[in-house]
């Protein structure tokens, strides 16, 4: 059922944060886990908003890189 989706899904995330950089991980949880905007995360963060879009960006594209065909 829907709690066996949302299960696997915490445990895929946990297992694909963890490929990913101190900060990447950091800006992707600020974003996914407590809905924050970039602006946000960025003073969170203490960087600039770009900063935030290039570890998002850089994140998503090892995740995905991760998901895809191996």
């Amino acid at each position: 059922g829907m709690d066996d989706l949302g299960l696997w899904r915490h445990q895929w995330l946990r297992h694909a944060l963890k490929l990913l950089p101190k900060r990447g991980r950091e800006a992707l949880e600020l974003h996914f886990v407590r809905n924050m905007h970039t602006k946000a995360i960025a003073l969170e963060m203490s960087v600039s908003e770009s900063t935030v879009k290039t570890h998002l960006k850089r994140a998503l594209k090892t995740l995905r890189d991760d998901l895809g065909e191996k």
